[in-house]
């Protein structure tokens, strides 16, 4: 004989047939990060910035938790995760020669982003030399933004975070006769695979309020199935949530172009698939929260900024124009419009593959969802982000309900040990009755009916139980409008 289940009301997931508003309005979100300081794995609530810096020092977790704070003005839950996944310091090329003459400083060579690294010296001379010879400015956004030009220090060294951490070094007697250049990409340190599962299982344990975990550095497939595989296991445990994450930026592997950059997304995700989440393509320009300086960022900044900001997540699209942009400060073009990150408008494939994307509008500014796809399999009933909210709202409210009933005595048939009708029809209309008063204010789906079964039988089984069904049939969210336009003498009626 099996593990017998405690007491209560279990709700099974069917997929192929086609709880509650939180506290605060919307979605509340959990992020999971790395950050400089804070305990490891310690759900936390944070009301204001200020508390987050204090309790976590900088990383992507303060990044994109204050950012998340400003942009929607709710509480969220951070987690620190370990890192024992440090970051990199890529190959560096230049056009000084003899190459080797360029390095990484040893001991510094300390990434604590991605950085996509060009530095241009100028002038002429011997390094270490006479100092004011050659100067160099720098950028770690690959030439978007610029440092102040600076005369090179007689030691060779370019201190590119300012804090000895990330130094490139020009050994000292190389001649530098003309404009040189030196490049070099990094990855900041990030959580592995048991790293993020203990930061999971923390969320899963808190007693405090979330609806959908978001990561704040980049994941790949094998982190994506865990997330998948985390969140079934609430699901299980009757915890209803949802995940949102960002896949690795272009580049990351080392020269890329779009259209390889999306093929490799394609290929690595090509099996990957889950009813729970959202998996975010792509990078932004955002002004960071804390140091107030445009950076580039996973487009999840703006993505779940926006996504925890909807007041009703089970009918908001967020892709419809009346639900707006992202936050205005977003964008994926230069200052002169030109695109300069993924719009899935322009030759774009990575939609078609369940990955949400980004896009611009010819007739709306800002950055604007492409489409809110779920990575879910193309005959998936949960096609769209508000999908999932809706779900799991509904089986909230109906496994609260439900539980009122759970070893509350009710009248069965003497001869077949089946509920009595009358008895079915009253939890049924008590269940529905709840449902409505979730879903029909709005007029948020197209129809509902929760049905208990009539057949199950009471007396004979130990311990008794009771199935049944909730059916929903979500609102429809026209994609296109096809319309044909002509001149005609008479119009029809």
């Amino acid at each position: 004989m099996g593990m017998l289940q405690p007491p209560g009301v279990y709700l099974h997931q069917v997929d192929g047939g086609m709880g509650i508003i939180p506290r605060q309005f919307g979605n509340t979100g959990a992020v999971i990060g790395n950050a400089g300081d804070g305990e490891f794995n310690r759900p936390m609530v944070f009301l204001d910035i200020a508390s987050v810096i204090s309790t976590f020092g900088d990383g992507p977790l303060v990044e994109l938790g204050c950012y998340l704070l400003q942009k929607t003005s709710k509480a969220i839950v951070l987690v620190r995760t370990n890192t024992t996944q440090p970051g990199v310091a890529g190959k560096i090329t230049t056009s000084i020669m003899p190459p080797a003459y360029v390095s990484w400083k040893t001991g510094a060579a300390v990434p604590k982003g991605d950085y996509d690294i060009i530095i241009s010296l100028s002038g002429s001379g011997t390094v270490g030399g006479s100092p004011g010879g050659i100067s160099y400015e720098f950028t770690l956004n690959g030439g978007d933004k610029w440092s102040l030009v600076t005369p090179l220090e007689t030691n060779g060294e370019i201190d590119l975070l300012g804090d000895g951490s990330l130094v490139i070094v020009i050994s000292p007697g190389t001649l530098i006769l003309r404009r040189e250049t030196i490049a070099a990409s990094t990855t900041g340190p990030s959580e592995s695979l048991a790293d993020l599962h203990d930061a999971s299982q923390s969320l899963r344990a808190t007693k405090n309020n979330w609806d959908v975990a978001i990561l704040a550095n980049t994941i790949d497939s094998a982190k994506f199935a865990l997330l998948d595989s985390w969140m079934q296991e609430l699901w299980d445990a009757q915890q209803y949530k949802a995940f949102m994450a960002n896949a690795r930026d272009i580049g990351a592997t080392g020269g890329e172009t779009s259209q390889a950059w999306q093929r490799s997304l394609i290929d690595e995700y090509e099996n990957k698939t889950t009813t729970f989440g959202a998996l975010v393509a792509g990078h932004c320009w955002a002004i960071s929260t804390v140091s107030r300086q445009e950076v580039r960022v996973p487009a999840i900044w703006g993505v779940a900024a926006k996504a925890l900001g909807v007041r009703n997540p089970r009918i908001e699209d967020l892709a419809a124009i009346r639900t707006g942009p992202l936050p205005s400060d977003c964008r994926i073009t230069d200052v002169q419009n030109n695109l300069i990150e993924h719009d899935e408008t322009k030759y774009g494939i990575l939609d078609a593959a369940g990955f949400l994307t980004l896009r611009t509008w010819d007739d709306y500014p800002g950055v604007w969802v492409y489409r809110p796809r779920i990575k879910c399999s193309p005959t998936s009933d949960f096609q769209w982000w508000q999908h999932r909210a809706l779900v799991n709202n509904v089986a909230a409210v109906v496994r609260r309900k439900l539980t009122e009933n759970v070893r509350f005595g009710v009248r069965m048939d003497r001869e077949t040990g089946r509920i009595l009708e009358s008895e079915a029809a009253n939890i049924e209309a008590g269940v529905n009755a709840a449902v409505e008063n979730l879903v029909g204010p709005q007029q948020e789906v197209s129809a509902h009916r929760f049905v208990l079964s009539r057949t199950d039988d009471l007396a004979h089984t130990s311990p008794p139980e009771i199935t049944g069904e909730q059916y929903i049939t979500p609102l429809g969210f026209p994609d296109k409008f096809m319309i044909g336009i002509s001149m005609m003498a008479q119009i029809p009626t």
